[in-house]
């Protein structure tokens, strides 16, 4: 699957210090998966690393 980061999660991303490639890995990788009924779109979400704590971090598909 291409994983395509749009340009608002690219600055999200630099404006927290949080690596590019943590998505990838969220999705590739997830500790659970979800479906939100609303906007039928799939959640992958996955404890990582982040500013020295495990932090949950979710990507919607």
């Amino acid at each position: 699957m291409k994983i395509v980061l749009r340009p608002h999660l690219k600055v999200r991303l630099e404006q927290r210090g949080i690596p590019q490639s943590y998505p990838k890995v969220v999705v590739n990788n997830p500790d659970a998966g979800y479906f939100d009924t609303l906007t039928n779109h799939l959640i992958a979400v996955k404890k990582m690393e982040y500013n020295g704590k495990l932090r949950p971090m979710a990507v919607s598909l």
